[in-house]
C-alpha cells in the first residue's frame, strides 16, 4: 500500500509537468486546465469542428462581391441536412438518386427516428429505393420528426468566411456560395480584402457551414458581407475596389473617353446583367456627340449604372458633391470635383475616393441612402464594368515611364549638389546662431569640432537631427516639384505609373520620387542614423561628419542605382520595419485578448443602458449619445449632404419603405404594411405599448448633435435649408438620428476591445517625435496602450504636464516661468572642471590626496537669466555633490574589493584672481576636462540605482566574510552621506587616524568663480579609480535647483495659436503655485492615477479617453470615442483604475470567465473555497456549458402562438 500511495502522489500533485507523449507519465491538474492546450481553452472555449474547410484563397472579378468561389471537391465534402417537405422533395429525391459521387448529391439520409443511412455510391438500387421512401412516414408517434437529407453543398447556400487572425467583426462574414466545377482554390472578389486583410501570395481562409436554418437566416441577415460595408471601429469604408479597377474607372470617366454604341451596350448589358432581368426595357441617353456619328461619354455610361442599380424605374434623385484623389493639375479643376445630380455623372473623374474604401464617396453614399444590398451591387457591378473596359483599354507601365526630362535632371542634380555641401553648415549655423558668412564658408575640421560638441550635450543629437531633417526636408520637397509632374518625359495618363500613384490604385508619390529622384533620409525610430562610438555613421565616413549622406540622406534614386553607403542605409531602415512587425504582432494579440475576455459581457440592454454581464451599469447610455459607430459617419459630420437627399432618404427609409419591397404583389405589400402598422400584435409581443413605442425617444438627441444641426440650419453655406425649410430639416435630422441609433443587445464591450485591439497592429514606433507632439519624451504605440490598460501604471515611464499660459503672459516671461521649473545640474553650468592630484600623505594609513575644482561663470552671466545666485550653487555643491561624489568613489572602490573607504574633506571657494600659489591648482599635477553632459539624462542615473543594492550586497558579503573569519571591513555609509559635510574630529581620527589634512572641514570665500574639494584615496586604489569620470558622471547628475519630479520644459504652440509650456515629469501640488504665470484649471497631465488621486475618478475617466486618443491620433488613424469610452468606463467603474490583466480579472461577475482567461486553477480554487456561484450570464460561461450566449439575437427568445 505504501509503495501504490507513493507512486499515486505525483497524479495529485497540482503542478507535475508530466512526460512526452504516448509515455505513461500523466500531466498534473493545472496543466490540464491552464494554457492554450488547456481544458479550458482548447476544448470548451474553441473546439475542432466539422462541416469546414480551408485552402489557398484566390481573386475573382467576376464574382458579385458577397460571393465565395467554391471548388467542386469541396462541395461535394460539405453537407446540410435539409428538412423533406412538399416543396423540395422533388429535388431532393433527384439529390439521393445521384448519391455521394454525383454532383448535386447528397451523402445520407435520416429517417423519421433519427437514424442515419449512409447512401453507397455503388449501390444506385439503394439510393432510387431511398428516393422513393423520402415522403412516406414509417411509424406513428408524437416524437417523429421529418426526415432529413445530407445534401451537397449548393450554388446560393450561405456559408461563413473567415481570415485568422481574427482581428475584428468583419475578419468573418457570410457569403452566397458558387460552385466552380473547374477550380482548386477559393476564390472571392477583391472588395473583401481590406475587410480580412487578405492578399493572394499564398493565403488560406475557412469556410464554416452553418447547419440550421436559424443561423442560415442570421448569416443571410446579420453577418451578409454586404452588410459589413463600414467598420464599426471609426465608421469608415471598409469595402471598395481596388487597383486595376481604379486605373479603369479614370480611363473610363475621364473627359475624352468616347464609345460607340456596340461598346456601351455591351458594357452596359455585361456589367448590369445581374439587375437586369428578363423583361426589363433599358433606355439608352442621348449621345453626346451625333455626327459625324453617335458616340457616348464614359460619364453617361456610370450614370446608367447608376440608375439602373439604384431603382427598378431608374428614377433615381442621388446626389453628391464630393472630391477627387486625382489633382487638379494633371486632370484640370473641373475634373477634379464630382458631381453627381439626380442620378447623373455630370462632371469628375472616378477614382479610389468615389469607389475604394474611402468615406463619403460615391458607393458609401449609395449605402447610406439605399442600403447594403445596393452598394454591394454597385460595387459588382462597377467591377465588371471596368474589368470589361480594360480588356479593350489595356494598362501598363515601363521604364520609360520613370525617367526625366533633361531640365528637370538638371534641376534635380542642382539642388541636391547644394544640399551635400552646404546643409550640415547651415544647420550647426541655425544651431549655434553663427553669422551666415562665416557658417557657409565652414571647413570640415570646424564644422567636426561643433558636432563633436553637440554630441557631448544633453540633446545635442536631437537638436542636429531636428535641424537637419528642417533643412533636407525642404530640399526634399524642392527636388519634388522640380520633377513633378511637369519633369516627367511622359505626362498624365498616358504615364502609366503616373496615373497609378496619382489615382490611388498603387503606390504614392514616394514611390515615384523615390524610383525617379531621390530615396531621402533615413530614419530609425524617428531619428537620422547614429554615430558609432568612433563619432561615425559608417567607416566611410569621417568622425563627426555633419554632412547629409553622412546622416543617412540618400541622394540616389532607383533609376539609376544607389551607393555602398546608401544602401547599406536602406537596408537598415528596411530590416527595422521587419523587426518591429515580428515584435508587434505578439504584443498587440495579447493586449486585445486582454480586452476582449474582460469585455466580453459588456453590451447594450433594451433600456440603453450599457451594462457588463451581472447587470452592473458602465453607461447609463452607449457613449454618451446612443449612436451606433458604424452609422455615425454621414450623421454627424456632413448635414449638407442629408438636406441634398432629403428626398431619398425620406423615401427609402421613411413612408415609401413598402413600395420598394421587391418580388411582391400589391395585396401582399399591403398586407405587410398593414401588419407591421398594427404594432406586431398577432406576434403576441410581450412589451407594453408604452416600452413599444419609440415616440418618447423622437427628438432626445445629444446636445453635441443637436449643437451641430441648429448651426447648419443657421448658416445654411449652400442654401438648401431654407429651400426645404428649417421644420423639415430639423425632422429630416431627428429620423436620421434614430435611424442611427445602436441597437440592444449590441456587444458594445468586444466592439471596444476591437477598436483599440485591431487599429494597434498598424502602429509601427514605440517612442517617436510626432508633429503637433512637442519636444518632450513620450511613450508612443503599443508601450503606451500597454501602460494605459494592462498594467494602469501608477508611474507613468514618461509622465509629462501641458501648462496653458495665461493670456497676458509674453513669451519672456514665458522663458522665466520655464526656467523656475527647469531642473538645473552641475554640469549645466559648470564651466570647466580640474583633478589635481597632492601625492601620497599620512604615517600609519598611507592615503593618496585629490584636490576637486570646479569653475563656473560668473555670477552676472546667469543670475538673471537663471533667477540663481553663487552662494545657492556652493549650498548646493555642499551639500548635494560633495555627498554623491563621496558614496560614487566609494562604490568605486568597493568595486575594486578594497576594504578602504574615502572621504570628501572640504569644499573651498578660490579666488581665481589671487596671485598665491597655494590657492590655485597646480596646471603641472592637474587634469583638466571640459564638462560634458550624458546624452541618456533621462534615465536612472547607474550610480544611484545601483547604490542600494551593491551597498546591501557588499554588507552582506562582509557579514558573512565576519562570521567565516576572513578579514573583511564593511563601512555603512548611509548615514553619513545623510549628514552635514562637517565631519568632527573624533569621526575623521576613527577613519582615517594619521591623514592631519582631514580633520575638519573649513570653506574659504574668496571670490564666486572656483569651488575645490579634497578627496582621499587609499593607496590600493591608487590609479585604478579614474576620478576624473566619476567627477563627470557625478556632475551630470547632481542636481543645483529643481523643481521635484520635474526634469525639462519646452515652450509649444496649441492649434488655436495659444502657447503652453510642455514639462518632463509630472508634479501638480508644485504647478499650482505658479498661477500668476498659468491657468491651473486647465493643467494636462498624461498620469492617470496622478488625477485619480488628485482630481477624483471623473476626472480620470475623461483624461484615459484623451490619452488613448492621443495615441491614436499620433499615428493618424481614427477610432471612435464611443470605444475608448467604454473601455474608460470599465476602468474607473468601481472607483479605481482596474487594470485589463489577470489582477483586474480578479474583479469579472463570472467564475468561468476568469478561468478560462489565465491563471485557471487558482481562479478554480479560489471559487471552490468561496463557495462561489457562475450564473451562466458571461459569453464564457455559456460557451463552455454549450449554450448561446446571451448577446445579440441570443438575449431574447422568439415565442409562437400554439392554437388548437
Amino acid at each position: 500500500m505504501d509503495h501504490q500511495a507513493e507512486a499515486e502522489v505525483p497524479l495529485l500533485c497540482a503542478t507535475f509537468p508530466g512526460g512526452p507523449p504516448g509515455t505513461m507519465t500523466a500531466t498534473g491538474i493545472r496543466q490540464q486546465l491552464e494554457h492554450k492546450e488547456g481544458l479550458f481553452r482548447m476544448h470548451m472555449m474553441g473546439k475542432r469542428v466539422n462541416h469546414s474547410a480551408r485552402s489557398v484563397i484566390g481573386p475573382d472579378p467576376f464574382l458579385e462581391t458577397s460571393e465565395v468561389g467554391v471548388p467542386m471537391s469541396f462541395a461535394k465534402k460539405m453537407y446540410y441536412a435539409e428538412p423533406v417537405s412538399q416543396l423540395n422533395a422533388e429535388k431532393l429525391r433527384k439529390l439521393v438518386e445521384n448519391g455521394p459521387d454525383v454532383y448535386p448529391g447528397a451523402y445520407a439520409v435520416e429517417d423519421e427516428n433519427g437514424n442515419l443511412i449512409t447512401l453507397q455510391a455503388n449501390k444506385p438500387r439503394q439510393r432510387i429505393a431511398q428516393a422513393k421512401l423520402l415522403q412516406k412516414t414509417i411509424g406513428k408517434g408524437p416524437g417523429l420528426k421529418s426526415k432529413r437529407v445530407y445534401r451537397h453543398l449548393e450554388s446560393g447556400d450561405v456559408v461563413l468566411f473567415n481570415r485568422q487572425p481574427s482581428l475584428h467583426r468583419a475578419s468573418i462574414m457570410a457569403h452566397t456560395v458558387r460552385v466552380l466545377p473547374k477550380e482548386r482554390t477559393i476564390r472571392f472578389h477583391y472588395a473583401n480584402c481590406g475587410s480580412y486583410n487578405a492578399d493572394f501570395d499564398g493565403d488560406e481562409m475557412n469556410l464554416h457551414f452553418p447547419q440550421d436554418e436559424v443561423s442560415r437566416a442570421e448569416a443571410r441577415t446579420v453577418v451578409l458581407a454586404d452588410r459589413q460595408y463600414t467598420t464599426p471601429t471609426s465608421g469608415l469604408p471598409l469595402r471598395g475596389l481596388i487597383q486595376d479597377h481604379v486605373v479603369s474607372g479614370v480611363l473610363l470617366t475621364k473627359r475624352d473617353t468616347f464609345l460607340s454604341r456596340e461598346e456601351f451596350q455591351q458594357l452596359c448589358y455585361s456589367a448590369c446583367f445581374n439587375v437586369l432581368g428578363e423583361n426589363r426595357r433599358v433606355v439608352l441617353p442621348t449621345p453626346a456627340i451625333l455626327k459625324p456619328r453617335q458616340l457616348w461619354t464614359g460619364k453617361q455610361l456610370v450614370s446608367l449604372v447608376l440608375k439602373l442599380v439604384g431603382s427598378k424605374s431608374m428614377d433615381v434623385k442621388f446626389n453628391l458633391k464630393a472630391k477627387s484623389r486625382t489633382k487638379s493639375d494633371v486632370v484640370g479643376d473641373e475634373e477634379a470635383e464630382v458631381l453627381v445630380l439626380d442620378g447623373d455623372l455630370l462632371k469628375g473623374v472616378l477614382d479610389k475616393n468615389q469607389f475604394g474604401s474611402s468615406p463619403y464617396g460615391l458607393v458609401h453614399s449609395y449605402f447610406e441612402i439605399y442600403g447594403a444590398e445596393a452598394a454591394g451591387s454597385l460595387l459588382s457591378t462597377l467591377s465588371r464594368l471596368f474589368t470589361l473596359y480594360l480588356r479593350g483599354h489595356a494598362h501598363t507601365t515601363g521604364i520609360d515611364d520613370l525617367i526625366m526630362d533633361q531640365d528637370a535632371d538638371k534641376a534635380r542634380f542642382e539642388i541636391l549638389r547644394g544640399a551635400r555641401r552646404n546643409a550640415g553648415a547651415k544647420a550647426l549655423t541655425k544651431i549655434f546662431k553663427l553669422d551666415e558668412a562665416n557658417g557657409t564658408a565652414m571647413d570640415h575640421s570646424q564644422a567636426s569640432a561643433y558636432v563633436e560638441k553637440l554630441a557631448s550635450e544633453r540633446d545635442g543629437d536631437a537638436r542636429l537631427d531636428a535641424a537637419m531633417k528642417s533643412i533636407l526636408s525642404g530640399v526634399s520637397s524642392e527636388v519634388l516639384s522640380a520633377c513633378f509632374p511637369g519633369g516627367l518625359v511622359k505626362r498624365f495618363p498616358h504615364n502609366g505609373f503616373a496615373l497609378m500613384t496619382g489615382t490611388g490604385a498603387k503606390g504614392s508619390i514616394v514611390n515615384s520620387s523615390q524610383i525617379s529622384c531621390q530615396l531621402g533620409q533615413t530614419e530609425l525610430e524617428g531619428r537620422r542614423v547614429p554615430r558609432s562610438a568612433s563619432g561615425a555613421t559608417l567607416p566611410c565616413f569621417a568622425p563627426f561628419d555633419c554632412s547629409a549622406r553622412a546622416g543617412g540622406y540618400i541622394t540616389g534614386r532607383f533609376l539609376t542605382g544607389i551607393k555602398p553607403p546608401e544602401y547599406f542605409f536602406h537596408c537598415m531602415a528596411g530590416r527595422e520595419g521587419l523587426v518591429d512587425t515580428a515584435v508587434k504582432t505578439a504584443r498587440s494579440g495579447y493586449l486585445q485578448r486582454c480586452l476582449v475576455k474582460a469585455l466580453e459581457g459588456v453590451q447594450l440592454k433594451y433600456d440603453m443602458t450599457v451594462r457588463d454581464s451581472d447587470d452592473s451599469i458602465l453607461q447609463f447610455i452607449y457613449g454618451d449619445d446612443g449612436i451606433d459607430p458604424s452609422k455615425s459617419s454621414w450623421l454627424l459630420n456632413k448635414p449638407g449632404w442629408q438636406a441634398m437627399n432629403s428626398e431619398e432618404l425620406l423615401g427609402v427609409s421613411g413612408e415609401g419603405a413598402f413600395e420598394n419591397l421587391p418580388g411582391l404583389s400589391d395585396e401582399q405589400r399591403k398586407s405587410v404594411e398593414h401588419y407591421v402598422s398594427r404594432g406586431m400584435d398577432e406576434g403576441g409581443s410581450t412589451l407594453d405599448d408604452a416600452s413599444a413605442s419609440d415616440s418618447g425617444l423622437h427628438g432626445a438627441v445629444s446636445e453635441m448633435f443637436w449643437a451641430k444641426v441648429c448651426k447648419y440650419a443657421t448658416d445654411d453655406p449652400n442654401g438648401l435649408v431654407a429651400k426645404m425649410g428649417r421644420g423639415n430639416f430639423e425632422k429630416l435630422m431627428l429620423l436620421r438620428y434614430r435611424k442611427s441609433a445602436a441597437e440592444p443587445g449590441d456587444a458594445v464591450g468586444v466592439l471596444a476591445a476591437q477598436g483599440i485591439g485591431e487599429p494597434s497592429t498598424q502602429m509601427t514606433l514605440n517612442t517617436f517625435h510626432f508633429a503637433g507632439m512637442g519636444a518632450a519624451h513620450v511613450t508612443l504605440g503599443i508601450p503606451r496602450l500597454r501602460e494605459l490598460l494592462m498594467t494602469a501604471s501608477k508611474t507613468p515611464k514618461t509622465p509629462t504636464m501641458n501648462l496653458p499660459l495665461l493670456s497676458s503672459i509674453d513669451p519672456v516671461e514665458g522663458e522665466r516661468f520655464m526656467r523656475l521649473l527647469r531642473r538645473i545640474r552641475v554640469t549645466d553650468l559648470l564651466k570647466a572642471f580640474s583633478v589635481q592630484d597632492c601625492g601620497f600623505t599620512g604615517t600609519g594609513q598611507v592615503t593618496r590626496d585629490y584636490k576637486v575644482g570646479l569653475e563656473f561663470p560668473h555670477e552676472s552671466v546667469y543670475s538673471e537669466a537663471l533667477d540663481l545666485s553663487f552662494e545657492q550653487i556652493h549650498g548646493a555643491v555642499s551639500k548635494k555633490f560633495a555627498v554623491q561624489l563621496k558614496s560614487a568613489i566609494t562604490k568605486a572602490i568597493r568595486k575594486l574589493g578594497t576594504s578602504r573607504t574615502t572621504g570628501v574633506v572640504g569644499t573651498e571657494k578660490i579666488d581665481t584672481n589671487s596671485e598665491s600659489d597655494e590657492e590655485k591648482p597646480d596646471n603641472s599635477k592637474t587634469k583638466t576636462a571640459e564638462v560634458g553632459t550624458d546624452d541618456e539624462e533621462d534615465e536612472p542615473d547607474p550610480l544611484e540605482s545601483e547604490t542600494v543594492d551593491a551597498h546591501e550586497a557588499d554588507a552582506s558579503d562582509a557579514r558573512m566574510a565576519q562570521q567565516r573569519g576572513e578579514g573583511a571591513t564593511y563601512y555603512d555609509d548611509e548615514a553619513d552621506e545623510e549628514e552635514d559635510l562637517e565631519v568632527s574630529e573624533e569621526e575623521e581620527q576613527d577613519e582615517e587616524p594619521e591623514h592631519d589634512d582631514a580633520k575638519k572641514d573649513q570653506i574659504k570665500q574668496l571670490e564666486t568663480r572656483f569651488i575645490e574639494l579634497s578627496i582621499s584615496l587609499p593607496v590600493s586604489a591608487w590609479g585604478r579609480v579614474m576620478v576624473e569620470d566619476v567627477v563627470k558622471e557625478v556632475a551630470n547628475t547632481s542636481v543645483l535647483r529643481e523643481t521635484p519630479r520635474i526634469s525639462m520644459c519646452y515652450m509649444e504652440q496649441a492649434d488655436d495659436g495659444s502657447a503652453y509650456v510642455q514639462t518632463e515629469g509630472s508634479n501638480l501640488q508644485a504647478v499650482w503655485a505658479h498661477e500668476d504665470y498659468i491657468d491651473v484649471d486647465k493643467v494636462m497631465t498624461n498620469d492617470i492615477y496622478l488625477i485619480l488621486q488628485t482630481y477624483g475618478v471623473e476626472a480620470a475617466r475623461k483624461a484615459l479617453i484623451h490619452e488613448l486618443s492621443m495615441v491614436f491620433k499620433a499615428y493618424g488613424i481614427p477610432v471612435d470615442n464611443r470605444h475608448l469610452s467604454i473601455i474608460a468606463d470599465y476602468m474607473t467603474a468601481n472607483g479605481g483604475y482596474r487594470p485589463f490583466n489577470r489582477s483586474g480579472m480578479d474583479t469579472a461577475p463570472s467564475g468561468i470567465q476568469k478561468m478560462s482567461f489565465e491563471t485557471s486553477l487558482k481562479f478554480l480554487t479560489d471559487a471552490a473555497m468561496n463557495a462561489e456561484i457562475d450564473h451562466l450570464e458571461s459569453p464564457s460561461a455559456r460557451i463552455a456549458v454549450g449554450e448561446i450566449a446571451k448577446c445579440g439575437t441570443g438575449m431574447f427568445d422568439l415565442l409562437q402562438s400554439i392554437r388548437a
